[in-house]
């Protein structure tokens, strides 16, 4: 038997016995060249000398597979110095490697972020503790961030519901990709739940416990890591103004109240049904009462086409955006006191602490009504014509800025 019939009486063979160990590295052979790279450039095959000739080595411009190894290296034989030699045992090991490394990664990448937040804050039972694990966490993330989801499961664990308006505070937070604000927020939430019980008998003991809130009193839109105020998160205790509810009511504002336009006019507070031209009318009296010659101050922002009222000692407030006018048959008011008292904290220490009070006012749908641009409209009858009534009143400072 010839050389050549022997050599392919042996490959044969061969490749008989490889084709299980083959088989079973198929599925990974797309990660082979994540694991060897230099094979996927450039793969080698080994060129049996001729007669009186050295060994050589040719460069094959494929893709690696299974099939280029050397009858020698499938064998565990040495071919001649300088080629270098693969075992089919090393494919299969390095292609098993570079799939579990895969499954791995994916197995991360697939876990709920929102879900992670929960499980490390149930764990610790510290938020800040949990924060700081899921710092840790990010690079398997792909530099993902878990502040919003950390501090939403800490507030829900707390609070009975979650505003739009703390949502995005959350959101904003998270973007800024600041640790250190990351750090503060959470440090001032934590120092308010855990007095909250305290804030609440000192300052509104007949408000029930699922009214309480947490809201940031200055411009999210606006907030940086520099310009957060800890001191503007604060505790806020929400009612929505209706007659079952007695004590929904903030000073001389209760459910069965009424404000004077002239003379002999008068209308409800709650659900106001009147001409929208009376407007400034109702204005007036939710922050001054019965003291309409009371100095006020008018905050008018135009961009954001939103206007804030403060009385004298700016413990009084309404703000009306967007929000409140956004839609003919929801329209309402936010009437908002602020109150500040001296209580005991930590260690006999005496703190100042600042708690909000927002009270949810109803209003009807208008009946005059156009049919189009609605918030327009209502824009114009809610902001700027106040703002024109109020500009002839001696009692009333008009300051065009920023509301928050």
């Amino acid at each position: 038997m010839g050389m050549k019939t022997r050599r392919l009486v042996v490959l044969t063979l061969l490749s008989c016995f490889l084709s299980g160990a083959i088989s079973s590295a198929a599925l990974a052979q797309k990660n082979v060249s994540k694991v060897l790279p230099s094979i996927t450039s450039k793969a080698i095959r080994y060129v049996p000398p001729q007669a009186g000739q050295a060994a050589t080595r040719v460069g094959v411009l494929r893709p690696f597979t299974p099939s280029l190894l050397s009858p020698q290296a499938a064998a565990g034989q040495t071919p001649a110095s300088g080629v270098p030699v693969i075992s089919a045992e090393q494919v299969q090991s390095a292609a098993s490697r570079s799939l579990v490394s895969h499954r791995k990664n994916k197995k991360w990448m697939t876990i709920n972020p929102r879900d992670k937040a929960e499980q490390l804050l149930n764990q610790t039972g510290n938020p800040i503790t949990a924060l700081q694990s899921l710092w840790r966490l990010k690079k398997y993330y792909q530099n993902r961030s878990f502040f919003s989801f950390l501090a939403t499961a800490y507030y829900k664990q707390n609070f009975n519901s979650l505003t739009p308006h703390l949502r995005e505070f959350f959101k904003k937070v998270e973007r800024t990709d600041d640790y250190k604000l990351q750090y503060r927020v959470l440090k001032r939430m934590s120092f308010i739940i855990k007095n909250q019980d305290k804030f609440r008998a000192y300052f509104a003991p007949n408000i029930p416990k699922f009214g309480m809130r947490l809201r940031y009193t200055k411009d999210i839109a606006r907030l940086t890591p520099e310009n957060y105020s800890p001191r503007s998160l604060v505790l806020s205790f929400e009612r929505k103004m209706n007659p079952g509810q007695s004590n929904a009511s903030i000073r001389h504002v209760k459910v069965k109240s009424r404000f004077q336009v002239g003379k002999t006019d008068s209308y409800p507070v709650y659900r106001y049904n009147g001409p929208l031209e009376f407007m400034p009318n109702l204005y007036t009296f939710l922050v001054n009462g019965t003291h309409p010659k009371n100095h006020m101050t008018v905050i008018f922002d135009r961009d954001s086409r939103s206007m804030a009222i403060y009385n004298e000692d700016r413990s009084l407030w309404l703000r009306i955006t967007p929000h409140e006018y956004a839609a003919a048959d929801n329209l309402h008011l936010h009437l908002n006191e602020t109150r500040t008292a001296q209580l005991e904290g930590i260690l006999g220490r005496t703190i100042e602490e600042t708690v909000n009070f927002n009270l949810f006012i109803p209003l009807e749908k208008p009946q005059a009504l156009p049919s189009h641009n609605q918030q327009d409209y209502l824009y114009e009858m809610m902001i700027l014509r106040p703002i024109r009534y109020f500009r002839g009143n001696a009692h009333v400072t008009i300051i065009e800025r920023p509301i928050f």
